[in-house]
């Protein structure tokens, strides 16, 4: 059998039709459907369809405009073609209350890190560091900063406050600071120990 490939608005709208078929309706998408199009968002990244995944998102956006999930998996999803967009749809899942906050921060550490704004980010990331470096590990599936500009791949992190302070030596080796390099190791060593005692 041969693979057909799928316009992202034809994804997009199937998509709604899935949101809107399901029932009873909640305030926001069923976490169940959320992690349905999550997988799907996945498969289409492992494919290099970035544009598809988007579409994805997008759907769900067009059912239910306040769903943080989906604002923030958009940006996700954006932030190796336009970091700018992604940006605001990380922003917005930001100010719908996307939980957990500390993977909406690292994503838009990142997108301000890809728009060149290294202050910004360096300044995010602490904030984040430091809001969340007495709290529960999160996992997650994030962009490798490294890979970003040649080829997009995505690695799966067991704690992503660890992953913010590899953001913030990102930054640091980006900027030439090694004092600030020194600061987000010694604050990466730090969590790592805080982790391995608890």
């Amino acid at each position: 059998m041969r693979a057909r490939k799928l316009a992202p608005e034809k994804i997009a709208i199937h998509i709604a039709d899935l949101a809107t078929a399901e029932e009873p309706r909640r305030s926001s998408t069923n976490t169940m459907a959320m992690a349905q199009y999550q997988v799907l968002a996945g498969r289409l990244l492992d494919d290099e369809r970035r544009d598809a995944a988007v579409g994805v998102f997008e759907g769900v956006i067009a059912v239910d405009p306040d769903d943080a999930d989906a604002h923030n998996n958009k940006g996700f999803c954006l932030l190796p073609d336009d970091p700018a967009v992604a940006l605001e749809a990380l922003e917005m899942a930001r100010d719908l209350d996307y939980e957990p906050q500390i993977i909406n921060i690292a994503n838009r550490v990142t997108a301000l890190l890809l728009l060149g704004r290294f202050t910004a980010a360096n300044d995010l990331a602490e904030s984040g560091y430091m809001r969340f470096q007495d709290s529960e590990s999160v996992r997650a599936t994030l962009w490798d900063p490294d890979t970003l500009e040649r080829d997009p791949t995505t690695v799966h992190i067991f704690d992503t406050v660890v992953f913010v302070a590899d953001l913030g030596i990102f930054i640091a080796r980006v900027v030439g600071d090694e004092t600030l390099e020194e600061r987000w190791a010694a604050r990466k060593s730090l969590r790592a120990e805080s982790l391995a005692s608890s």
